[in-house]
């Protein structure tokens, strides 16, 4: 182990091999979140740089600053290591969800229609989604298609009595047999037996 120590004199005890961003996190997860760097006995270092025992550290932190994947390859200390898988899974959730949503209402307004989520909020079990936002990671991801969506949520027009007139005569036009001597749809020069 690693034993340093805060400005203020708290001890805290890290694994070996520890950089400063163990120590952020083993303070606070917070701190870690927002870490920029840390001033070793004094010494601006990197995030980098291995603690040794005795070292007083001083966390630098900006609220500007989210952490990276790029961070599990530099910490050591579990507790580092599952906070910074947290917060990216968080993040990267909370992008899917923003995503689906805006798909969702991009697709509804080009079909002249408006998107109500309270609508959906009813026929959640339909698509096995307990939240709102389960749905729109769904839409997000490409498991669900937001045409599907749309067909739930906006009723088709029903056909007229001039439209069900239209469709009957199509039927009955498609099973009427050709008469004598008219072109019964064939295609002349082919070999015989030929698909």
């Amino acid at each position: 182990s690693v034993f340093c120590f805060t400005p203020k004199g708290a001890l805290f005890s890290l694994p070996a091999e520890s950089t400063p961003l163990d120590f952020a996190y083993a303070v606070h997860s917070d701190i870690g979140n927002h870490c920029t760097g840390a001033k070793v006995n004094g010494r601006i270092r990197n995030l980098r740089y291995q603690l040794k025992n005795g070292d007083v550290v001083e966390v630098l932190t900006s609220k500007a600053q989210t952490p990276s994947p790029e961070w599990e390859r530099i910490v050591v200390s579990s507790k580092a290591k599952n906070a910074i898988r947290r917060y990216l899974r968080a993040n990267k959730r909370s992008q899917l969800i923003e995503f689906g949503k805006s798909v969702l209402t991009n697709y509804f307004s080009e079909q002249g229609a408006t998107y109500d989520a309270k609508k959906m909020a009813a026929k959640l079990p339909v698509h096995n989604a307990d939240t709102l936002d389960d749905l729109y990671v769904m839409v997000a991801s490409g498991d669900l298609n937001e045409k599907v969506i749309y067909n739930l949520l906006v009723p088709a027009e029903k056909p007229t009595e001039k439209d069900k007139a239209a469709a009957d005569s199509q039927i009955l036009n498609l099973n009427r047999r050709p008469a004598k001597g008219q072109d019964n749809g064939l295609i002349k020069g082919l070999i015989k037996g030929m698909p």
